[in-house]
């Protein structure tokens, strides 16, 4: 059994005390660590699918760093992903510790943990809130799935590429291909973040996985957006081989969000 974190949006500041629509993000990351701990989850790893800053700031990835370091310290390594509000030089420079080129090129890598083969994807496209690849990353990611075909693949980025079944957020060809891609290779699961909500599909037998945001949740009704000051993030276990597997799949993986709030009030996004 291999348990493994999946949490996203942290959107952590330039300093300590800074607010989001009255919102404090550290306060509410280090009330996840410390729920992390009291439940002993002991994660084989961590993945942080995107807006690991919220201003894209040196100061913001420096106080972000600490914080990972924290994640580390729970067991074992933490892969995080460039979102909306990231900066790739900043990001590459401060958490991949890999000076960034002024072409700041996509932020990709992957690593392999545990049998797992963690694929890390680069979706922002600067100056859109619509997620894409390129035809660079996506050759990339073909030759990663073709040359590790014995590892289950975990592959993450931030915007979800199916919402609801569309590909409304997502680069329509760049989508198109990544699901042809996925199908043929030896993919467990796809995470993503964005939307700061909770939610689980399957698309030709592999998980797709949105993880909820320490921040605040959102709900989605046909009158708009709702937000809440609620927390969450997932808790993966995955079983290489479990018994009376569900729906004869290869591989048994069990998502649990965990929840946290001290109460769900409504969060008013005034400017």
């Amino acid at each position: 059994m291999v348990n493994f974190l999946h949490i996203s949006d942290i959107h952590i500041p330039d300093k300590k005390g800074d607010l989001w629509f009255g919102v404090d993000p550290c306060k509410k990351l280090e009330k996840l660590i410390e729920l992390a701990k009291k439940l002993e989850l002991n994660p084989s790893f961590t993945v942080i699918t995107g807006d690991i800053s919220h201003t894209g700031t040196i100061q913001s990835y420096n106080l972000a760093k600490k914080y990972i370091d924290e994640f580390r310290s729970l067991g074992g390594p933490v892969y995080p992903t460039m979102g909306t509000h990231d900066n790739r030089r900043n990001f590459s420079n401060i958490l991949l510790g890999r000076p960034s080129p002024r072409e700041e090129p996509p932020c990709h890598y992957s690593r392999t943990i545990e049998g797992l083969h963690v694929i890390t994807m680069d979706s922002h496209t600067p100056g859109s809130l619509t997620g894409s690849f390129g035809e660079a990353q996506l050759d990339w990611l073909e030759k990663e799935l073709r040359e590790h075909q014995d590892e289950p693949a975990i592959i993450a980025f931030h915007e979800p590429i199916f919402f609801f079944g569309e590909l409304g957020m997502f680069d329509k060809a760049d989508a198109i291909r990544f699901k042809e891609t996925v199908s043929r290779g030896n993919v467990l699961a796809v995470l993503s973040g964005h939307i700061h909500c909770p939610l689980f599909t399957m698309v030709d037998e592999v998980h797709y996985v949105q993880a909820g945001s320490p921040l605040w949740e959102n709900s989605f009704n046909e009158r708009g957006t709702l937000t809440h000051d609620s927390s969450s993030f997932n808790l993966l276990s995955y079983n290489e081989d479990p018994d009376g597997r569900p729906l004869h799949l290869p591989h048994c993986l069990l998502v649990k969000p965990v929840a946290f709030s001290e109460g769900t009030k409504l969060i008013e996004k005034k400017p």
